[in-house]
């Protein structure tokens, strides 16, 4: 079968004549997709951690920690001072932590998972690389290691999902 084919273009005027063929071209768009991660970043305390087949359970209370403009004007609200957020009087330390329950939840810990812990050195302190083995001995007292502050100073964690990868705690002055 043969067909008649007029092709017209603009500006000019373009006329063909004869038969036409049909061909496929397939193209192939590459585009990531924005999926939420499972990654998180947080901040709270270890209320305690025991062991679990493969690894630890940590019990971890979260809290907020928060800086600059953000913290003076929650500080600013706890005090009922009413203020421009950017003119609220400073926090101590330039942080403010706001832990507003005592709520803990559960994550795992691979026992090889590392983190670092602010030991004692002759300069004052030091981060300290450790296994979730011997967190788990800080947090329940064995561990022979010597911190610079207490645990309680507060623990960021990585997570993803409900498994630790890694953590560090936080230094307070």
């Amino acid at each position: 079968m043969r067909r008649l084919a007029v092709l017209v273009a603009v500006p000019g005027l373009l006329v063909a004549c004869g038969t036409t063929r049909t061909v496929t071209h397939t193209v192939t768009v590459t585009r990531t997709a924005t999926v939420p991660s499972a990654d998180q970043r947080i901040y709270g305390h270890i209320r305690g951690v025991t062991s679990s087949a493969g690894g630890y359970e940590v019990r971890f209370d979260p809290a907020w920690f928060l800086t600059g403009v953000t913290a003076n004007a929650a500080a600013a609200d706890d005090r009922g001072l009413t203020c421009e957020p950017t003119a609220c009087p400073g926090v101590p330390d330039d942080n403010l932590v706001v832990d507003e329950s005592n709520r803990t939840y559960i994550y795992l810990l691979p026992a090889g998972v590392r983190g670092t812990v602010l030991t004692t050195s002759s300069s004052g302190f030091e981060a300290t690389t450790v296994t979730g083995s011997q967190l788990a001995r800080i947090a329940g007292g064995t561990s022979a290691l010597r911190l610079f502050e207490p645990l309680e100073s507060g623990v960021w964690l990585t997570v993803h999902i409900d498994t630790i990868r890694s953590f560090a705690q936080q230094y307070m002055p």
